[in-house]
């Protein structure tokens, strides 16, 4: 009694004895096909008060480009012909005493001159301020005594320095023929940094210490 009053289902899917369909209940379709709704932007505001580190940087030493008045005077092609007594350069006096041979060590130098041909190669000089001789016998500041009978014995050419734009001169007070970066020069001739002067079979380097941005004035 009670199974008929509240519609007790019975085996075979009968209800009170009535044979009833099984109904399938389906999603609607404007359900399934419901375009999906934009979502709302996310907070980003936190970001905006997080302080972000920032990279230290080092500060970039100035550089400053310094021009010398008289750096132009010295940088004239080499074995160019000049006035050493003119206003461009100190005048040398004739015949003046040369510097004694240079030693081992030297205060002050202004220069080398190195044997980078022929007899003696390897050996080097120490140039000072005043007049150099360059020869084969004893008291020549640059004494060549290495087997190279084509050198004078003395003088055979003669180096100055010039103190007022501090480079280095080759000199008309020499006994015999020199030639200057393999050619022969008017003399007087202004030298560089790297001048070969050759003297007989020899030939000699010129390194300069001394420049108008330094020097020992």
């Amino acid at each position: 009694m009670i199974g008929r009053i509240f519609g007790r289902k019975e085996p075979g899917g009968r209800i009170n004895g009535v044979d009833k369909p099984i109904v399938h209940q389906s999603v609607p379709d404007e359900v399934l096909n419901k375009p999906a709704e934009d979502a709302p932007p996310a907070d980003m505001s936190w970001m905006d008060s997080t302080p972000i580190p920032q990279k230290a940087t080092q500060p970039q030493p100035e550089v400053v480009e310094t021009v010398s008045e008289s750096q132009p005077e010295a940088q004239e092609v080499a074995g160019q012909a000049w006035d050493a007594g003119s206003d461009t350069g100190t005048e040398t006096p004739k015949n003046a005493a040369a510097n004694p041979p240079t030693e081992d060590r030297v205060k002050y130098p202004h220069g080398w001159l190195v044997v980078v041909e022929g007899a003696g190669v390897g050996e080097w000089f120490v140039l000072e301020g005043g007049v150099s001789h360059i020869g084969r016998e004893e008291g020549q500041t640059v004494r060549l005594d290495y087997g190279d009978s084509s050198i004078a014995p003395v003088r055979h050419a003669e180096l100055t320095y010039n103190e007022k734009f501090h480079v280095f001169e080759l000199g008309d007070g020499g006994q015999s023929a020199v030639r200057l970066n393999g050619t022969v020069p008017r003399l007087p001739a202004k030298l560089r940094d790297g001048d070969v002067i050759s003297v007989g079979e020899t030939s000699l380097r010129l390194v300069g210490l001394c420049t108008p941005n330094f020097n020992w004035n």
